[in-house]
């Protein structure tokens, strides 16, 4: 808490910090505070308003640039504080402040321990589907710990703060990850889903928790456009030794939609981003599908591009449709040899006028000691069901964009048109 008191006749404010009386201070480029009875030129604060209005909930404020001799205060990250030029753009967020009294802060944390605990209540129901895979355990003690916290935390959740949710949760994927490492699934066809173990897998925290974070996010789909790009997450728990798939619904296209079909449709994607995986001495790859692999006979919501008798995502309110619907599903196996911690991510070395990539829902699964069968991860209960397995070819093995006269192969069947 600090107190802010201001100056009439300079036009500069000083902020004191209730508890130390120490001032907030910036010399030679740097913020930090001092023990001063008198503000001197280095402890004179400027306060700069916001064109924009910040809301949560039935909260409605300014936020202010705190500027001292130019030189901006800006979030480091959840717990420092730096510094920085002073930044007007609407882009520069971790520059600006909101400042609260005791009231509007109260009302504050409540919309945000209220936000927070849905999320949290949804990744504790993710965590409970999964144990109702069938495994076989090692030992009863994997189990118990994990089933003891669990019920320790839902009798006491309804106390929490902020920073109790967050902890409590950081407690309940290391408790998890000890007890995978004691179970196998006991069917090669039902892995277990531990998706929840990835931050914002769904990206309705913006690109919180990702570096290299999304350009934008709409819909809870990220995209890139016209630019390279490598964003990525390290689980934060080191996984025991096994079999996993990391699931993604994304697509990339190439260039205009005309010339990205042109190449499609003669078998020559020019897709160039990549699902990948990375674990100690493990690493994957595998190409995301080209945004005509998704092509459909029928129109969804959002803004859609018809060419070829065929309509394709021309929005992220459309891709949103798009993933909804089951389309654009990767998938990628990777096998940890060790116990390691886990890097997924998805990038893309190459980028040209009208390149657009989209993506939504990361997905990871544990399959133990069994190798994945990934021609059937189609029909599993994850964020993603459909893949390329609706592309049309020919007899000569050259893909089509609508069904031809004659013998077509779509998927693993021939049809007579």
């Amino acid at each position: 808490a600090w107190y802010i008191t201001f100056n009439p006749k300079n036009g500069y404010y000083t902020f004191v910090n209730a508890a130390t009386g120490a001032m907030l201070s910036c010399s030679d480029g740097q913020f930090r505070v001092v023990e001063r009875t008198t503000a001197g030129q280095s402890e004179r604060v400027q306060l700069l308003p916001s064109r924009n209005i910040y809301e949560k909930g039935s909260l409605q404020t300014s936020s202010y640039w705190l500027t001292i001799n130019k030189t901006a205060l800006k979030a480091a990250d959840k717990l420092s504080v730096g510094a920085s030029g002073f930044d007007a753009s609407d882009g520069a967020a971790r520059q600006r402040w909101l400042l609260l009294d005791e009231a509007t802060m109260t009302e504050l944390d409540g919309f945000c321990v209220a936000k927070k605990m849905s999320r949290f209540d949804a990744f504790l129901q993710d965590v409970r589907k999964a144990l109702t895979t069938p495994y076989e355990a090692a030992t009863d003690d994997a189990e118990e710990s994990l089933l003891t916290l669990l019920s320790e935390v839902t009798e006491a959740k309804a106390t929490y703060g902020v920073d109790d949710i967050e902890n409590a949760q950081n407690n309940i994927s290391s408790v998890f990850v000890e007890f995978l490492g004691g179970i196998n699934p006991t069917d090669p066809n039902r892995p277990m889903d531990i998706s929840f173990l990835i931050e914002n897998r769904g990206f309705d925290e913006d690109g919180n928790y990702w570096t290299g974070g999304p350009t934008a996010v709409n819909h809870s789909c990220a995209e890139f456009y016209e630019t390279v790009f490598n964003t990525s997450q390290t689980i934060k728990s080191s996984l025991p030794l096994g079999h996993y798939a990391v699931t993604l619904s994304a697509f990339q296209r190439p260039g205009n939609y005309q010339d990205a079909y042109a190449d499609w449709a003669e078998g020559k994607s020019a897709v160039k981003a990549q699902l990948y995986a990375v674990a100690g001495s493990a690493s994957e790859a595998v190409t995301i599908q080209n945004i005509w692999d998704g092509a459909s006979e029928k129109r969804m919501n959002g803004t859609c591009t018809k060419y070829k008798g065929r309509y394709i995502p021309g929005n992220q309110t459309a891709a949103h449709s798009w993933f909804e619907a089951g389309y654009y599903a990767n998938v990628l196996a990777i096998t940890l040899s060790e116990p390691a911690t886990l890097k997924i991510g998805l990038r893309s070395r190459k980028s040209d006028a009208q390149w657009w990539t989209c993506f939504d829902s990361f997905g990871l699964l544990y399959y133990g000691t069994h190798t994945p069968d990934l021609t059937g991860i189609d029909s599993l209960e994850v964020p993603i069901r459909r893949s390329a397995l609706d592309a049309i070819y020919d007899l000569h093995g050259r893909r089509r964009a609508t069904l031809q006269k004659g013998l077509n192969i779509v998927g693993e069947k021939k049809i007579l048109w």
